[in-house]
């Protein structure tokens, strides 16, 4: 008598064939294959009943859903093209059909039905999975408030999110595959300022006649949004400069780099211009002042006096208009804070509602004569918003969230650094100070939905993991 154990694998196939039973005529990897096939046949024949435009479209999902589910990375890169470049903003009717959100979804379904396939479903053990999990429960708790009104705003939001942050931190398994999206953040951001540069010389944007000044906003919702965008990813463009030798590889960083600042400059942004400044003398000027304090503190003054000649007039007009508490955006900014503040004492532990703000702002500003501007606004700033809107725990969870990924990116820094990995350290140093930026950007403007702040948090995760992999 044979003593086996059929729970062991390598004894599967012998425990059947003992027992006279016969194993599946198709595995169920060759019905996927079968099934991939039968669809790619009923797209084709589709032809005949539909119109070209509709196979077309169907032909390009099929294409991006089989790669995606070859490759799980791909669903990054297609999902961070599909929401940076807005297509609802060159096709408005397409606002309906909510693309990013559904795009967020179709990937979180196939990576499952990937995962159920090949059994490789894991994730990473990280304290932000916590951390953005409580925060988005809180926000959808929060929505209980008024349900009909707030739920899909806190379904925009939540969906790309967390869809953004499960696939970065936990599909990108290599260093080449990390890099190769530091890359693409920064070159989809150079393009967004080409796309800037090309509606300011073509008179496309938004004039401020007033000050007489035209303000582009490239593919973002607004220019003070855009600016953003464009500045955070200066840092990263920065540390890929630092980190190749190669003349060719930094004249180009350079060129990328100058495109940037040239964007945001024309977007005329006092935000922007607070961000640029910082982003310039975390990444460049502190490197300098260290090595030489005296040349580098001559070296940024002449840097200034090259640069001010060649920034237009109105940029420094503007710019000098942070302080004048007259100047409408200023007192915008100022009433935000005001109604967000008291919305917040008054609504403590559950705020007002996930995407609420402006409503409510709304609704204070017809009924209280101490409010200005008899509109919707926003709170300006992302920490007013964020405790006005979920209170007390949704901000709680969001600055732990944010302390969390400061830290972690400060260990992979000297970790890399300790190891002589440079490259990585760079951009681990480099997505710091991103992110540092976006908090400063975070006293002026709320938005809570900035793609580039979900994607710095699972980099750190990356990062931090890469960065301890070596030493066990």
């Amino acid at each position: 008598m044979v003593n086996m154990d059929i729970t062991k694998p390598g004894h599967i196939d012998h425990a059947y064939k003992d027992r006279g039973e016969e194993s599946p005529l198709i595995e169920l990897p060759a019905l996927v294959k079968l099934f991939i096939a039968l669809l790619a046949f009923c797209v084709g024949a589709s032809f005949w009943i539909l119109p070209w435009y509709i196979v077309a479209f169907l032909f390009a999902g099929f294409c991006i859903g089989l790669a995606i589910f070859l490759n799980l990375y791909i669903s990054i890169i297609v999902f961070i093209i599909g929401t940076f470049f807005h297509p609802t903003y060159w096709i408005p009717q397409l606002q309906e059909l909510h693309l990013a959100r559904n795009l967020a979804f179709v990937i979180l379904l196939i990576w499952g039905f990937h995962s159920i396939i090949y059994r490789d479903f894991k994730i990473k053990t990280a304290p932000q999975n916590l951390a953005i999990a409580a925060f988005f429960l809180v926000g959808f708790l929060s929505t209980f408030n008024e349900f009909d009104y707030s739920f899909p705003f806190f379904l925009e939001v939540s969906s790309k999110a967390l869809a953004l942050y499960f696939t970065i931190a936990n599909l990108i398994k290599t260093k080449n595959q990390l890099l190769f999206l530091v890359w693409f953040l920064v070159f989809i951001n150079f393009t967004s300022a080409l796309v800037g540069i090309y509606q300011y010389t073509h008179h496309i944007g938004v004039y401020y006649a007033p000050e007489g000044i035209l303000r582009i906003s490239g593919f973002a919702e607004d220019a003070n949004v855009y600016a953003m965008d464009l500045v955070i990813s200066i840092p990263l463009a920065i540390a890929l400069f630092y980190s190749y030798k190669r003349f060719t590889i930094r004249s180009i960083l350079v060129t990328i780099i100058g495109i940037l600042v040239v964007g945001t400059v024309l977007s005329f942004s006092r935000a922007g211009l607070v961000q640029l400044a910082t982003v310039m003398f975390l990444s460049v000027g502190i490197r300098i002042i260290k090595k030489n304090k005296f040349i580098g503190i001559l070296a940024i003054i002449i840097a200034l006096a090259v640069m001010i000649p060649l920034v237009p007039q109105k940029y420094w007009e503007r710019a000098g208009t942070i302080t004048q508490f007259s100047d409408p955006a200023i007192g915008k900014r100022l009433a935000g804070w005001k109604v967000g503040t008291d919305l917040f004492t008054e609504n403590p532990i559950t705020g007002v509602g996930f995407g609420m703000f402006r409503y409510e702002y709304f609704m204070k500003s017809i009924t209280s004569s101490d409010v200005r501007f008899k509109m919707g606004l926003d709170a300006h700033n992302l920490y007013i918003h964020t405790a006005a809107e979920t209170g007390i725990f949704g901000l709680t969870f969001l600055l732990i969230l944010i302390f969390l990924t400061l830290k972690y990116l400060n260990d992979a820094k000297k970790n890399f650094l300790a190891k002589g990995e440079r490259h990585l350290g760079e951009i681990s140093s480099a997505l710091q100070i991103s992110l540092l930026v976006y908090l400063l950007g975070g006293m002026f403007i709320s938005y809570l939905q900035l793609l580039i702040f979900w994607i710095i948090i699972p980099l750190a995760v990356v990062l931090r993991e890469f960065s301890l992999r070596d030493n066990g």
